[in-house]
């Protein structure tokens, strides 16, 4: 009898081993989903802010990107913009100036 009963034990053993790693198994699975998940709708929203094209979108990019460095890189690259913008409207109103007298 002592035997079986010493059987017994190890099998109950070899079964919690089992369920353990079936454990681990299932919480590394379920993380993995969920890593996936948060990047899909990452990928969605961006995707949802860039097809509108226009100057609402380059705001739209800065408030939706979570990284501060994105964010000044974005507003670098619209100020670039709006000083390469202005030199041409200064030069038209400087000739139109300059042809009236």
């Amino acid at each position: 009898m002592g035997s079986s009963v010493t059987l017994n034990h190890m099998q109950l053993h070899i079964l919690y081993s089992r369920y353990q790693k079936f454990i681990t198994i299932r919480k590394k699975i379920l993380r993995q989903s969920a890593m996936v998940k948060s990047t899909r709708t990452r990928i969605s929203r961006a995707e949802f802010d860039v097809a509108p094209l226009g100057p609402a979108t380059t705001m739209r990019i800065m408030r939706g990107s979570k990284s501060k460095s994105a964010q000044h890189t974005s507003k670098v690259a619209v100020l670039q913009k709006r000083s390469l913008e202005r030199p041409s409207n200064y030069s038209v109103s400087n000739s139109a100036t300059a042809s009236t007298p």
